[in-house]
């Protein structure tokens, strides 16, 4: 079975003014778009108020696409158009399922099902610029974490 958003048309550049857009209306107070060496967008990030113990604080998140992901499942899945299965079109997946993630993520979080900060931790943003997930893979607290055994 294909991935989700496998024959979209639109454009990283048109989906990405899309996000925007999308996380303008929900609140967001800051978006910026990291672009490579050849102006293709990389990853968005982007900025909200939560409130935590009655008091306002920012706190951003950071998400990626990762057209290579997207081109190797396109390339597992039988039957797809050669079209189907470039990088330029993988780009074009990729960036459509991080505006997926980010709109159902928006409606879970509506939905009170979850807030953004729960939903998102792993894409938040540290002090030092890198997400709370990269910090828990590489950092030495997060090698902590993940290997010390709980006391029972």
């Amino acid at each position: 079975m294909p991935i989700k958003s496998y024959t979209t048309d639109r454009s990283p550049r048109q989906t990405v003014e899309s996000l925007q857009n999308l996380l303008a209306r929900k609140g967001a107070r800051a978006v910026m778009i990291e672009y490579d060496d050849e102006g293709e967008p990389l990853a968005v990030a982007f900025r909200v108020i939560v409130t935590a113990h009655g008091e306002e604080r920012p706190i951003s998140f950071r998400l990626a696409a990762k057209p290579e992901g997207a081109l190797a499942a396109l390339q597992r899945t039988p039957k797809l158009k050669s079209t189907q299965r470039t990088l330029q079109h993988a780009k074009r997946v990729a960036w459509r399922l991080v505006y997926n993630w980010i709109d159902v993520t928006l409606a879970f979080v509506e939905a009170e099902q979850a807030t953004l900060a729960q939903a998102l931790l792993g894409m938040s943003m540290t002090p030092t610029g890198v997400t709370f997930y990269e910090m828990l893979i590489t950092g030495e607290e997060g090698k902590r974490l993940l290997t010390e055994k709980l006391e029972a």
